[in-house]
């Protein structure tokens, strides 16, 4: 007697064109059938997205869409809020209705931490600026709900694609004479779109390995602390080996911004990677691989 096949489960994506959702696409998973749906496919402009997303009547749904240019935030606050927060309010209403496990990414501008200290999953909110709040407000509404999910939190995502900090610095390079101001006095960890593609692997697995409810916040990152100013260093000196390019050192206050900042964003990993067994690169080791990547 012929065994039945297994019915694989159904994964949407949102944000297909992502930094995230580029890397997931290089992502195989036999358990699994995955979505990717661009924008064009589901738009959170569109009134109806929402019967776009029944229609396709997933098991789990990852969102990576998020409005997350940080100064842009601070004058388009109705794009951020509708991003960042109504628009993850439908997502969960169907997810409830429908009984559909949910991905979010969230962000370290959640916190606000200026002390030398690295921030635990439980350290209280208090953003600092309005995209920080957006995405704080977005990740209550989910815990709030009730629903199956995982909500990752992460920092200074940089990949081969689209608009980060390593793509910026290299085209900044290439077009202001050789010369580059960077904060000195802002610190984080870089965290690549390799890291977080294989971290939601691993929370995808144990979410259908498990039949039990799982409702948890994972702070996900790369190993190693940098100021801004030396991750762009590192940049230029593994990209451009044949070009001298200045680095001139600034502090903040005189790099006028109109979103606040944290100066020292460090997010504690140890309980993701326990829960999941699994050690992270330090980010030099991911940056390596992602400059490889990039083809000018």
């Amino acid at each position: 007697m012929k065994k039945k096949n297994k019915k694989k489960f159904k994964i949407l994506i949102l944000g297909s064109n992502s930094q995230i959702g580029r890397a997931l696409i290089k992502k195989k998973f036999k358990s699994a059938n995955f979505i990717f749906a661009t924008k064009k496919m589901i738009n959170f402009f569109d009134q109806d997205f929402e019967k776009k997303i029944i229609k396709v009547k997933p098991d789990l749904l990852i969102n990576l869409v998020a409005f997350t240019d940080v100064e842009a935030s601070e004058t388009k606050k109705k794009i951020a809020k509708i991003i960042n927060f109504y628009s993850v309010k439908k997502i969960v209403k169907i997810c409830k209705i429908f009984s559909i496990k949910l991905i979010h990414i969230s962000t370290d501008y959640v916190f606000t931490n200026n002390h030398n200290k690295s921030i635990a999953e439980t350290k209280i909110k208090k953003p600092l600026n309005y995209y920080g709040y957006t995405k704080s407000i977005a990740e209550d509404f989910i815990i709030k709900s009730n629903i199956n999910y995982v909500i990752i939190r992460t920092s200074w995502v940089f990949s081969s694609k689209n608009n980060n900090f390593v793509t910026k610095i290299i085209n900044l390079a290439l077009k202001n004479n050789n010369v580059l101001r960077v904060v000195t006095d802002e610190y984080g960890k870089p965290t690549s779109s390799i890291l977080l593609a294989d971290a939601i692997i691993l929370i995808i697995k144990k979410m259908i390995d498990k039949n039990e409810k799982i409702q948890k916040i994972y702070h996900v990152a790369n190993k190693g602390i940098v100021s801004r100013y030396n991750f762009s260093k590192k940049i230029i000196k593994n990209f451009f080996t044949n070009k001298k390019i200045k680095i001139e050192p600034i502090l903040s206050k005189k790099f006028i911004t109109k979103a606040k900042r944290s100066k020292y964003s460090i997010l504690e990993t140890k309980k993701f990677e326990k829960d999941f067994k699994t050690k992270v690169n330090h980010w030099e080791k991911d940056l390596k691989m992602i400059l490889n990547e990039i083809n000018l």
